[in-house]
């Protein structure tokens, strides 16, 4: 019954592409964004896998000041890209520092790519980072797995994350069926409006636009659903004590909905604002994950971060 989940979901955003979209980021939104927090805190800061997190952090929360500042009026939104473009480049090559063998060198061949995007158009550079963020749940189970279990999760990975959107991606058009369940979401506006967020500028008129946007509204969906159901049980309660002292599932679970309600509730009212606010949330987890995936890598024989013998990543 699994398998045909994704089925469903896909359906779902190629008819209704917008308020898939649209609910699913008020809903979910910054459950999962502490959700992750909780995983990357538990899963890579304990040990010598820390020391690129914990550089990352200040910058991040650097970033999420300059969202901060610009959500409140005291500056233009789109004068933050470069140092978002800055930011992510120097969590790359930064993190490269720590590493040695095949995780160097893919830290810099991210670092380096991102620059060469940005070169060419910040913009687009930043939408490409958005609709790929949706995958880096397939990153996180095949850097915790292992062997069979690893295999068995790849493969339902490659269902959900490649096989549907190709198949959603055959489809002629999404078929944009009117829903009133955008009615409560005040101030969403049409489709067209918010194909920008994954779509780069320029390329929105085209005919495949619409339905490339579906194809990114289901990965949001799929991403919500690895990050919030998922990764949580692949975190043992015997792993060592992070930065922060979370909670048990229950009171979890309780505390990420009374935390995540009044953003909810602002979602309805007014859309616009409190995507911008929930921006500011969501920069700090997109960007933490730089140095978490490519520092703290443990896959295939390769050799990793450069520790002590004492304190090897487990």
């Amino acid at each position: 019954m699994i398998w045909l989940l994704p089925l469903f979901a896909s359906v779902a955003a190629l008819a209704f592409p917008l308020p898939v979209y649209a609910a699913s980021l008020a809903l979910f939104g910054l459950p999962h964004v502490l959700a992750e927090l909780r995983y990357v805190d538990l899963r890579f800061v304990p040990g010598s896998r820390s020391r690129p997190l914990f550089l990352a952090l200040g910058l991040v929360l650097v970033l999420a000041g300059l969202r901060g500042w610009s959500l409140l009026g005291l500056g233009r939104t789109g004068a933050i890209a470069p140092y978002e473009i800055a930011l992510i480049a120097l969590l790359s090559l930064g993190t490269a520092l720590f590493t040695k063998g095949t995780p160097r060198l893919i830290c810099v061949a991210v670092g380096m790519g991102v620059l060469f995007g940005a070169s060419l158009n910040i913009a687009a550079t930043l939408v490409v980072i958005a609709f790929l963020h949706n995958l880096t749940p397939v990153l996180f189970l095949a850097e915790r797995l292992e062997g069979a279990a690893r295999t068995r999760a790849m493969r339902a990975a490659a269902w959900a994350f490649l096989v549907i959107p190709l198949l959603m991606a055959g489809v002629a058009s999404a078929v944009t069926i009117e829903s009133t369940l955008v009615i409560v979401l005040g101030g969403v506006g049409d489709l067209r409006a918010h194909l920008g967020s994954y779509i780069p500028p320029g390329l929105v008129d085209r005919d495949w636009a619409v339905t490339f946007f579906a194809i990114a509204a289901y990965l949001q969906v799929m991403h919500y659903a690895v990050v919030l159901h998922v990764l949580p049980k692949l975190v043992p309660s015997e792993e060592p004590q992070a930065l922060v002292p979370w909670p048990c599932r229950g009171r979890r679970i309780l505390l990420l909905g009374l935390a995540s309600a009044p953003l909810t509730v602002a979602f309805c009212l007014d859309f616009a604002s409190a995507r911008a606010t929930y921006a500011v949330f969501a920069a700090v987890h997109v960007w933490i994950e730089v140095p978490a995936l490519l520092g703290a890598w443990k896959s295939l024989g390769s050799p990793g971060l450069v520790t002590s013998a004492a304190g090897a990543p487990s």
